[in-house]
């Protein structure tokens, strides 16, 4: 019930503040959104809201949530699975990873368009992180 409730929200979110605020404010706020949904549900809920918001994405703002999310999911769970001395989660493989950021070309068909789109994302990505381990640690 919490895992919808926190999908619910983020979707909720993420079209409100996609078109308004650009690709870099769109990657925080999606990074805000997976940690939240990481530290009640973990990787597995996380995975599962990014799947969901996958299917509910409608337009390329909408995509760019759900693959930041995915983004910081992924590199939390290469992280996880490198301490553990194990191997990522299949999901977040390299291939199926790749095959969802290249269904950003239906959205940025032009290729200056999505670079700028994603590097932008990836400055919001980073900047989330930054703001989730500052608030981890003293």
């Amino acid at each position: 019930m919490i895992l919808r409730f926190l999908v619910i929200a983020a979707l909720a979110a993420s079209a409100s503040v996609h078109a308004a605020s650009g690709p870099k404010q769109v990657g925080l706020n999606a990074s805000g959104a997976f940690f939240g949904i990481y530290r009640e549900q973990g990787l597995s809920g996380a995975a599962v809201a990014i799947r969901s918001c996958y299917d509910k994405a409608n337009s390329g703002e909408a995509y760019l949530y759900c693959l930041a999310m995915d983004t910081q999911a992924k590199r939390m769970d290469e992280g996880v699975a490198k301490r553990l001395n194990a191997e990522p989660s299949a999901y977040f493989s390299d291939a199926e990873y790749g095959q969802r950021v290249s269904v950003m070309q239906r959205w940025y068909r032009d290729a200056n368009q999505r670079s700028y789109a994603m590097n932008a994302m990836m400055d919001g990505v980073d900047a989330g992180l930054e703001a989730e381990l500052a608030r981890i640690q003293p």
